[in-house]
């Protein structure tokens, strides 16, 4: 019971500051200084578009790959980018580590 949460505290934290707090800004910052790409309007949908790719890519490094699980984490990756976006990291840190709480004691 103890490592499952731990287990889930630590995936969420880490992913959380890794995918969402590092990689969205960084993505908004690289997108925006280019300006035939649009700029500072379409900075934020590439980011988080991208940073759920690479969230859900991430995965495989443990498993092989499958498109139903990629898709599916790249969607979950869109939730938990919008979530912090809007709600802020603290929230989407939260909502990350229940969803892995329960994806934990249900498998």
């Amino acid at each position: 019971l103890l490592t499952k949460l731990v287990l889930s505290a630590g995936a969420g934290l880490h992913e959380e500051l890794v995918f969402r707090l590092g990689l969205i800004p960084l993505l908004m910052w690289v997108w925006a200084r280019v300006p035939s790409l649009g700029g500072d309007v379409s900075a934020l949908p590439f980011a988080l578009v991208a940073s759920s790719v690479l969230f859900s890519l991430a995965h495989f490094a443990v498993e092989a790959f499958e498109w139903f699980p990629f898709w599916y984490r790249t969607f979950a990756g869109l939730f938990f980018g919008l979530l912090f976006w809007i709600r802020g990291f603290a929230v989407a840190c939260y909502t990350h580590f229940l969803y892995d709480v329960y994806v934990l004691f249900l498998n």
